[in-house]
């Protein structure tokens, strides 16, 4: 039987052909004809690959740094507006994570925070926010990626604008505004540190006295205790006199509260010599409560002394001219002057006695008080 014709060539009657035979009827040698190896081009082609994808991250990595070290020379010139050094912050940001380098995006991030903090600062002395620009000066100098070393000036322009009350003669204004810088590290810049060491302790004095004469007595009391705590050699005398001012004035506002419901009238005229050469002034005490004696005095002289309560003094319903005048006697060595006495007790004993004495040279001023009921 023939076999039917083969669709890939002619085939001689009654043979087959060869496995071995190719179509065209071409025997091959031995069975071991070569043949193409189909895998080698498809490797190369990824070989290729490879080594444009390293060439292309090593080159976006270049421009990058490129980019950075602009940044950074910006950085050090002190531009760090949008424009400048954080602009090119910004771009080697993005090129650092097309380069696949968490250093180079570490570096750029810092730089960029360093650069918004020396913005920042800026934008406040701007503001008048001179409070807020010393933090943030503060915080650039600490910070690991700050370039720009013209800070020294600029914090002392800073000084300069944010003082300007001292400057003008406007002296709690002025104490205010160097109290914002007054506190800060100024070892770098030691011009300004000299003006605060003489400045804040003259605005303060100026200040207190300026807060007295017009009545301010918080004001001028806080300013005080800041000059005694904090600059004690600083006018120390006159510092000394305007405290006692402070004293005298919350004294005789503590005494104008106690009699502001009623008062009986005080008058201590001197009754004869001290025979001590001073003036004094002596007041027993004969009620069964303890007795305060307030007084203010020339040049802001001041002062509360107490006296026990008589022990054996009792109350008495009607005025009788024989009471012994007794009980512990409340002393006081004074300087002559007028004086303002205000006398009180504790417990129910109705209104204050409250008057002004004039406190004679070499005089005893005398006085006793019983309890009566009306």
């Amino acid at each position: 039987m023939t076999p039917p014709p083969s669709a890939s060539g002619p085939v001689q009657p009654g043979t087959a052909p060869s496995p071995d035979t190719p179509p065209d009827g071409t025997p091959r040698s031995g069975g071991s004809q070569p043949r193409p190896r189909r895998g080698r081009v498809p490797f190369a082609l990824a070989a290729v690959l490879v080594v444009a994808l390293v060439v292309s991250v090593t080159g976006v990595w270049q421009a990058g740094e490129w980019r950075l070290r602009t940044a950074d020379a910006a950085h050090a010139r002190g531009e760090c507006a949008p424009d400048g050094a954080a602009a090119a912050y910004e771009s080697a940001r993005s090129l650092s994570r097309l380069s696949l380098s968490s250093s180079l995006t570490e570096r750029a991030l810092s730089g960029a925070e360093a650069c918004a903090l020396l913005e920042s600062a800026r934008a406040g002395a701007v503001a008048g926010e001179y409070g807020q620009a010393l933090d943030s000066y503060g915080a650039y100098s600490a910070h690991p990626a700050s370039r720009w070393e013209g800070t020294d000036g600029e914090l002392a322009a800073l000084y300069e604008a944010g003082t300007g009350g001292y400057a003008d003669e406007r002296w709690c204004a002025g104490f205010d505004q160097i109290e914002v810088f007054a506190h800060a590290d100024w070892e770098a810049v030691p011009e300004v540190a000299e003006r605060i060491a003489a400045e804040h302790p003259d605005a303060a004095f100026r200040c207190a006295r300026e807060s007295l004469d017009e009545g301010d007595l918080g004001t001028a009391e806080d300013v005080i205790d800041l000059l005694e705590s904090e600059y004690p050699d600083h006018e120390t005398d006159e510092v000394g006199r305007m405290a006692a001012r402070v004293g005298a004035e919350r004294l005789g506002q503590r005494m104008d509260a106690i009699a502001s419901f009623g008062e009986e009238e005080l008058t201590m005229p001197p009754t004869r010599s001290s025979g001590a050469g001073g003036s004094v002034l002596e007041i027993s005490n004969g009620v069964p409560y303890p007795m305060r004696l307030f007084y203010v005095g020339p040049d802001a002289v001041h002062g509360e002394i107490t006296a026990p309560a008589c022990e054996g003094c009792g109350t008495y319903d009607t005025w009788e001219q024989d009471v012994p005048c007794s009980g512990p006697v409340l002393r006081a060595e004074l300087e002559p002057g007028e004086y303002r006495l205000l006398l009180t007790w504790d417990g129910d004993t109705g209104h204050p006695w409250h008057g002004t004495a004039d406190i004679a040279v070499g005089g005893l001023h005398e006085a006793c008080f019983v309890y009566y009921r009306e």
